[in-house]
């Protein structure tokens, strides 16, 4: 039963993640590298979980902010 609750929250963070890149990446051509913006908010939204697993919400929004900003940043570098 946890396992597949932690298996969910994980998804899930992966998810936010990469549509948060997706939509930025299609809708406003920014982010040079969708995939590495979705990698970089992801390990943050997993760690998130692993420090603390009931903050599961927080962890989706945090990796969605953290890949919209890390697409930024690549498409204000690269």
């Amino acid at each position: 039963m946890l396992e597949s609750l932690a298996y969910v929250l994980i998804l899930g963070v992966i998810a936010a993640a990469w549509l948060a890149s997706f939509l930025l990446d299609k809708l406003f051509g920014v982010g040079f590298h969708p995939l590495l913006s979705t990698v970089i908010g992801s390990v943050v939204g997993i760690v998130i979980l692993l420090v603390k697993p009931t903050l599961g919400v927080v962890a989706m929004i945090a990796a969605a902010v953290v890949a919209i900003v890390s697409s930024i940043v690549q498409d204000k570098i690269l």
